[in-house]
């Protein structure tokens, strides 16, 4: 697993993993490179595939099982963390007006369309790992940014 500074992440295994029911505490944008992701939720059951982006609003309980695409494959997943802080500092540098919006209403995962500019930045991510480089600070909020 290669982590960028806390905020991009990005995971690779062979095996399947389970975890226990867990709180996300930010909105993650997730995207799977290869494998699958089961998430269980109130609602149901889902399965996110390989070529899928989404994103996890924050405070959603969840159970998830990490899978490989066949045996003797791989997971792999690229999470990008948007903490409060950093969704704060967004909305003041851009002067957008602030407001309080009630999450009940809305969906907990939301799949993200393909479109040039998202897979762009994904596949910039990606080279990151590929190439075994840890952007600096800039750079690493420069895509945090171009992520939001």
């Amino acid at each position: 697993m290669l982590k960028l500074d806390g905020a991009i992440t990005y995971h690779s295994d062979t095996e399947s993993h389970h975890s226990q029911e867990e709180c996300i505490h930010a909105h993650v944008l997730c995207h799977i490179i290869d494998g699958e992701l089961k998430m269980q939720d109130i609602e149901g059951e889902k399965i996110y595939v390989k070529g899928d982006t989404f994103l996890i609003r924050k405070n959603y309980l969840v159970k998830c099982e990490k899978r490989p695409s066949n045996k003797g494959g791989r997971y792999q997943i690229i999470f990008v963390v948007l903490s409060p802080e950093l969704l704060q500092d967004y909305l003041v540098s851009k002067d957008l007006p602030s407001f309080v919006n009630d999450t009940d209403n809305h969906p907990s995962v939301i799949v993200l369309q393909p479109k040039p500019a998202m897979q762009g930045l994904l596949e910039s991510l990606l080279s990151y790992h590929t190439n075994n480089y840890q952007p600096g600070p800039a750079l690493l909020r420069s895509k945090l940014n171009e992520t939001i």
